[in-house]
């Protein structure tokens, strides 16, 4: 935890000594999307469900997609961004578990490095993820007519669904590199940690709560490719050759 509350300091510190700055420069706006992957371990409700053989264990990597605009003005950004991701494991046809996220972010950005046409930039968020974990069964051996003869039979094809909700933060940093033929675009990579504040009850139907319902915490690893593409700036960008 110490750890963690340093690292934030870190990040914070220069974002504030910029906010400070007088000097107003115009701001350069870029719409950008992410490709990545995060590590997470919802060891709780993998516990509790995972115990019944009917069920196949969460898998602890999701494959994540984010879209969204960045605000630049001179060495600090601002940044809205909209997550979506997934992950499966097991077998589609029989027994299976797929997570779905659906988050929000908003993100301050502080560069604190560059040279030439690369640079680093570190990152603090606060953001809301909602996930969603769907437990298939084995339905291969019931038999299809006792499925359409008996409500009971057909009750049990239906799977299981917990819903979670994390109000979280976001720490990292973007290691990034502009392109030579048209400066305006960059592509980089981003890595860092995301944590929740509060662990939560798992819930069912959304948001029904449950007795004794296992709580988990959002702790997780995350690395992008990240995209940027500048759609105004002060100064007309000059297209080079390669």
């Amino acid at each position: 935890m110490k750890m963690i509350n340093s690292f934030l300091l870190i990040m914070v510190l220069p974002i504030i000594g910029i906010a400070q700055t007088k000097e107003k420069a115009k701001p350069n706006r870029y719409l950008y999307h992410t490709h990545g992957i995060s590590f997470q371990k919802f060891y709780n409700l993998n516990k509790r469900v995972t115990t019944n053989p009917m069920y196949e264990p969460i898998k602890n990597n999701v494959a994540t997609f984010q879209f969204g605009f960045i605000g630049e003005r001179k060495n600090t950004s601002f940044n809205t961004g909209i997550t979506v991701g997934s992950s499966f494991s097991g077998k589609k046809n029989t027994r299976s578990t797929n997570i779905r996220i659906l988050g929000f972010s908003l993100d301050a950005g502080y560069t604190i490095f560059t040279k030439d046409r690369f640079f680093i930039a570190s990152l603090i968020s606060i953001g809301l993820d909602n996930y969603t974990v769907k437990f298939n069964r084995d339905n291969s051996a019931l038999p299809f007519d006792s499925v359409v003869a008996s409500t009971n039979n057909l009750q049990k094809t239906v799977p299981l669904v917990f819903n979670n909700t994390f109000v979280n933060y976001r720490v990292g940093l973007s290691f990034n590199y502009k392109s030579k033929r048209i400066p305006r675009n960059a592509v980089g990579l981003q890595i860092g940690y995301a944590g929740s504040f509060v662990d939560n009850d798992w819930k069912i139907n959304n948001t029904q709560i449950l007795a004794n319902s296992p709580k988990d915490g959002l702790s997780k690893i995350f690395t992008h490719i990240i995209f940027r593409y500048q759609v105004r700036s002060d100064k007309k960008p000059q297209v080079k050759a390669i």
